[in-house]
């Protein structure tokens, strides 16, 4: 069980992509999933977050303070960690779906605005930490800390504060992205750093 769920996890990228691309054909499928559902997914995946965090986590910011001061000041919004993958997939799927229509009729526009943003903020993070003197190891970190943006608060704070619900298909979309480009560079990284025989 222990083996599925890291997979199921590791494949969130998968699943939100998936789930987003069925959206755009069949949004009936997910579009009840709004609301108050979005909001109190969003409330479980900050819960679980939280609860995964132990006090050596704590403890590992104190010896690279650069690094996290460099994290933060290169951010706006705290990062989204990849703990609820059906959750989320579902909070992108349901907005996706409920604008399928306005997406599609805009897609080259709204997708290379979402890939600019968050290809920028994965480099930006890198090259950053990399002038500033920072480790390999830490510069990664850092570029996933600034790639990744916290869409799902996105989407909760568009649809709670702005009258047209087409404000929140970008952070929908934003999350699909950063968790693709963000998996895509943390088993790229891992592939290049594997023992050599």
């Amino acid at each position: 069980m222990p083996r599925f769920l890291t997979w199921s996890t590791n494949a969130f990228p998968l699943w939100a992509v998936a789930l987003s691309a069925l959206a755009l054909v069949q949004p009936a499928w997910f579009t009840w999933f709004s609301g108050p559902w979005i909001v109190w997914g969003l409330a479980i995946i900050m819960l679980g977050m939280g609860l995964t965090l132990t006090f050596e986590d704590f403890r590992a910011v104190g010896h690279m303070p650069k690094a996290v001061a460099l994290g933060l000041v290169q951010r706006v919004q705290l990062g989204l960690p990849l703990v609820s993958v059906v959750v989320i997939a579902l909070i992108c799927a349901s907005i996706i779906g409920s604008s399928s229509a306005a997406i599609q009729g805009a897609a080259p526009r709204l997708l290379g605005a979402v890939a600019g943003l968050h290809l920028g903020g994965f480099a930006l993070g890198s090259v950053v930490a990399r002038l500033a003197g920072i480790d390999r190891t830490a510069a990664r970190t850092v570029s996933i800390e600034v790639g990744m943006q916290n869409s799902g608060l996105g989407v909760v704070l568009a649809r709670r504060h702005f009258t047209d619900p087409l404000t929140a298909v970008p952070c929908a979309i934003s999350s699909v992205f950063h968790s693709v480009i963000g998996s895509t560079l943390a088993g790229w990284w891992r592939w290049c750093d594997r023992p050599r025989d």
